[in-house]
């Protein structure tokens, strides 16, 4: 995925001289349907007040052409507090409103990521089940795609 430009990244060291800095790194790709997202945590609020904003242009890029899915690869923790879980519903249901959400997401997360098993399933139940956006943990990457794959190709 090197080869891949990044739409953007979020880096926490570039925010050092922040009050509240974001915790966590993302860097977002697209590949053709394909919104990737490489995502180091823990995350915190911050973090998603400066995804949302940064992401969005990508989401309505894909969207334009069609439809899309996200494909999320967790390293290090997927642990975020409660506000911050308040942000990612907050984005899910304007991403819903703004008709740019994605046809599907695929979490990759393997057994080392810290927190997996625990917020997995209150960010299934909290931000996606809601706006009906279908959402699947996966192990690895190869299935993930798959997965992402035949949703894309659903009616």
């Amino acid at each position: 995925m090197s080869q891949i430009q990044p739409h953007f990244t979020i880096y926490r060291e570039d925010f050092v001289d922040e009050k509240f800095p974001p915790h966590g790194d993302v860097k977002q790709s697209l590949m053709g349907q394909i919104i990737v997202d490489e995502a180091y945590g823990p995350f915190n609020r911050e973090l998603l007040e400066q995804y949302e904003q940064k992401a969005a242009p990508l989401y309505m890029q894909a969207k334009a052409a069609g439809k899309f899915v996200t494909l999320s690869l967790f390293s290090g923790s997927m642990m975020m507090g409660q506000e911050t879980i308040a942000q990612f519903v907050s984005l899910a249901v304007n991403y819903v409103s703004h008709q740019i959400a994605p046809e599907a997401v695929a979490f990759v997360a393997d057994d080392t990521v810290d927190g997996r098993d625990f917020m997995f399933p209150i960010i299934k139940a909290k931000v996606f089940d809601p706006v009906g956006v279908p959402i699947r943990l996966f192990t690895n990457r190869a299935e993930a795609e798959r997965w992402l794959k035949e949703k894309i190709l659903a009616d």
